[in-house]
Parts: structure tokens; sequence; C-alpha cells
């Protein structure tokens, strides 16, 4: 098998990422899957194959591992298709599993895991429990960055194997979709990273909007701007604030900091007048530019 495969490895060596995008991607594809479906990874470790790549083979040929089949994942883009768990859409995910839901049902499986980690990859469950396929296409459907999502997968389903806890999660990732499809307010999370996807600040004008309604005085500052449209994000979408537009996922150590600071003196009074202040603006303002074709944002603002 290595000999088979010994001509295309060397390519791969001398040019990785052009490589990722050639037609002889499919040509190594094919003949690895051919051979031996389970000894490809084998034959990429072995050549010390770039992680792009190897994501690249995986998402043309996803396969079935010990853990999908745990889960009661398929081979393919096949979802579970249960009429228990097949009233919600992947949209309908979002990118963490809430705080209430998590340490209900998931906490016990993850003991020593960060839990934003630990619910950005329920949410990634649950999306290809739904809708199949492979965890980069898991990530881009929640608006996840792909490469680092399919790490974080590999990741945990190593500490949940190491654990044996397969069946223990499986168990609880099946509930959490009992629960999602009985649930009747259906939220299009999509629609809402969409709907604030250029919010990187609060402008002072609504800051001081929100401040008044809460009855607190507090200066608006740029910083304290950034900050503030990174709870809406996260309180809005269901996102990891780290991801928002605010920080775009490059946030430094100081300024999680400052960040979990802010959202704990602000987010209890503050945080609700800024959601619906901000969603509104927001919503006002996609009406106006789609005004032509008669689309307006369903949200549930109080």
């Amino acid at each position: 098998m290595m000999l088979a495969v010994l001509p295309f490895a060397l390519a791969c060596r001398e040019d990785l990422d052009k490589f990722a995008d050639s037609p002889r991607l499919a040509h190594l594809a094919a003949g690895l899957h051919a051979v031996n479906p389970k000894g490809r990874w084998d034959v990429l470790r072995q050549f010390r194959c770039s992680g792009r790549l190897v994501n690249a083979l995986g998402e043309r040929f996803p396969g079935i591992t010990r853990f999908d089949r745990a889960i009661g994942a398929r081979r393919g883009n096949n979802a579970i298709t249960e009429p228990a768990t097949d009233r919600f859409e992947p949209a309908n995910v979002p990118q963490l599993i809430d705080e209430a839901t998590f340490d209900r049902l998931f906490a016990s499986d993850f003991e020593r895991c960060l839990p934003h980690l630990a619910r950005r990859f329920c949410a990634m469950s649950l999306v290809r429990l739904r809708q199949g396929g492979t965890w980069a296409a898991a990530a881009a459907t929640l608006g996840l960055p792909v490469a680092q999502s399919v790490k974080l997968a590999n990741g945990m389903i190593s500490r949940l194997r190491a654990a044996s806890l397969y069946g223990h999660f499986a168990a609880h990732l099946h509930r959490a979709a009992i629960e999602f499809s009985a649930n009747q307010a259906v939220v299009d999370y999509q629609q809402l990273r969409a709907l604030l996807a250029r919010l990187t600040t609060v402008d002072s004008r609504d800051w001081e909007a929100a401040c008044v309604l809460s009855g607190m005085q507090a200066t608006w500052t740029p910083t304290r701007g950034m900050q503030a449209a990174a709870l809406v994000w996260a309180q809005v979408t269901g996102g990891d604030w780290r991801l928002s537009p605010a920080f775009a996922g490059k946030a430094t150590a100081n300024q999680r900091d400052v960040y979990c600071r802010f959202a704990k003196r602000f987010s209890e009074r503050l945080g609700v007048h800024l959601v619906s202040t901000v969603v509104r603006r927001a919503a006002d303002l996609q009406s106006e530019r789609q005004l032509g074709w008669g689309y307006a944002p369903q949200l549930a603002i109080e």
C-alpha cells in the first residue's frame, strides 16, 4: 500500500497547499479509499501530510468511525431521521449548547475540559446527528473556524474514547436532540449571525439609550463599545463571544480578562437593553436594505 501511494505522497510533500486544491487530490483519495478505507490515515501520518490536506481528504471520504456508530451517525451525508429528533434543522443549533442544557446533560462527560470548548463540540455533534457529513461541514454550518473545530472534535473524541464515555455521551446527545425537536420556540441562529455579522462596536448613541433604560450611569468608551458588541452578539446568536465580529477569534489574554469583567458588571442589568436597542436597529437597517424584496427578520424582542 505504501508503494502504491508513494508518488502522490511525495507530490504532497513538494507543495502541500497547491496539492490540496488540485485534481491529484481526488486521485490520491480514491486510491487510498479503494485499497483500504481505514488505513488511509496511517499512510497520511507516515508521510506527515499537513492538517489541511488531511481535512481535505476527510471531506471527500468522510467514512464512518466508531464514534459515529456510537452516536448513530451513518456514512456520507445521511443523518439520523428518527421521528423524535427530526423537527429541528442545523440552523436551529447555536454555536454553543446553552449552559443549562450543558450542565444538565453533558457536564459529566467533560469534567476536565474548558466548558466553552465542550459546548462547541456538543453543538457540532448535534448538527452532525441531524445532517450527517463531516466535522468540517458541521463547523461551517455553525459559522465556526473549520480547521480549529476539526482539531477540537478529534481531541474531544479521543478524550471520550479514553474515558469509555462514547455510549454515555451518545445517550445525552440524543436526549438533547429530542429536547430541541420538542422546543416550539425555534430560532434561526444562522439568520441572527447574518443579521449581526457587521456588529464590531456599539456606538455611543445606543450605549446611552441602553443606560437610560437600565437606570445605569456608565460612560461610553471605544473599548466598552467593542465589548458591548461582543456581548450582544453572544447573547443573541448563542455564540462564543471570542468568535464575534468584534474580536474575530483574535482576543488576547488581556482582552479576555477585560471582557469577562465587563460582562460580569454589565450583562445582567444592561445586557437586555443593549440587545433590544442594537438588534432593533440592525433589523431596521436590514429591512431598509432588503425592502425591495419584502424581507424582514422575524425577531422576538420583548
